[in-house]
């Protein structure tokens, strides 16, 4: 299980930076052929998202010791509107 929450990780990180989103989906693509997860779906999360990535979102902030290493300053708000985005983005590439 950790290689798959490592690649969901990934791709909120690459919604949250300033990657063109033609290679995110590029990163999409690869993990669809090698059968890694890229959905909260894919996870077992279903329902409630929208909390689940807050949540998610509050407790890294608060726990995490690189958080302050990102190119851009990552709050809340932002790493749970990454997470999201990558969910549709991901749903959107299947």
């Amino acid at each position: 299980m950790h290689g798959e929450l490592v690649a969901v990780s990934l791709l909120t990180q690459l919604c949250a930076s300033s990657m063109p989103e033609a290679q995110i989906v590029e990163l999409l693509q690869l993990y669809q052929r090698i059968g890694l997860p890229s959905t909260f779906e894919a996870l077992g999360l279903t329902e409630g998202l929208d909390e689940v990535a807050r949540r998610v979102a509050q407790t890294t902030v608060a726990t995490s010791p690189y958080v302050g290493n990102f190119e851009i300053k990552v709050t809340e708000q932002v790493l749970s509107d990454a997470m999201l985005r990558a969910d549709r983005l991901a749903r959107s590439v299947q």
